[in-house]
């Protein structure tokens, strides 16, 4: 889709934003949103994907989660809860990052992650909501929120489509592990393509970290109206 297209389809969707601008809108506070729950993919000797220039997952993760927070806690103040899922810098189960979630009654669950694809994999990122057969295992428990899932990841992926002209963000459903257990609306975001030149240039900015937490506090906002 040509970037044109993007903003036509961005506009169409969320006119208010439009109109008065994505940053004007997005310093606005949450609404019916008191917890968010963000999980920093990797940690410890688990290092993730990483490059030719050494740049690892863990370290992107943890910094764009930091980056997050940050911008939660400037619209917010102490209104709204911003859970770690990786307090530290050691890795943590996906039973104890579940666990950390839920025990603090989280009310939307965002993990980060990169993707690690050569050439043209390394185009299209993903956003990814968990999907799999009922049963009662504790994995299975986000089953539930199906629905809240979806309405999220595609709010997400009109904000961050709009900041990337040059990438689609494509939504994908499965049993992936980073959402396993998670009693909340959950997704999953490929924030950069690792190996990809244009991604390896933005993460060395500072100002891409701004930039991607604002896209996703937007989408935050903009589910909480919607809720």
């Amino acid at each position: 889709m040509l970037y044109s297209q993007k903003l036509r389809l961005f506009a169409a969707t969320f006119p208010l934003i439009a109109i008065i601008g994505v940053n004007t809108v997005a310093s606005e506070p949450l609404r019916l949103i008191s917890t968010v729950v963000i999980d920093a993919g990797h940690g410890g000797r688990n290092l993730g994907a990483k490059n030719s220039n050494l740049a690892v997952e863990k370290n992107f993760t943890r910094k764009l989660a930091n980056a997050l927070k940050k911008e939660i806690i400037s619209n917010n103040g102490d209104a709204v809860k911003v859970v770690f899922t990786r307090p530290g810098k050691n890795d943590f189960t996906q039973e104890e990052r579940a666990h950390i979630a839920n025990s603090n009654k989280g009310d939307i669950y965002i993990s980060f992650h990169a993707a690690s694809g050569y050439g043209k994999d390394s185009h299209d990122l993903g956003i990814f909501v968990f999907e799999d057969k009922p049963g009662t295992s504790w994995e299975t428990v986000g089953l539930q929120y199906a629905q809240e899932n979806l309405q999220f990841a595609r709010t997400l992926k009109i904000h961050l489509d709009a900041i990337y002209p040059y990438k689609e963000f494509v939504i994908r459903r499965g049993n992936f592990i980073p959402l396993q257990g998670i009693g909340m609306t959950a997704v999953l975001v490929e924030a950069v393509g690792l190996n990809d030149p244009r991604d390896e240039m933005e993460i060395s900015r500072e100002d891409f970290y701004i930039k991607f937490s604002k896209a996703v506090y937007g989408a935050l906002l903009e589910y909480g109206i919607n809720r």
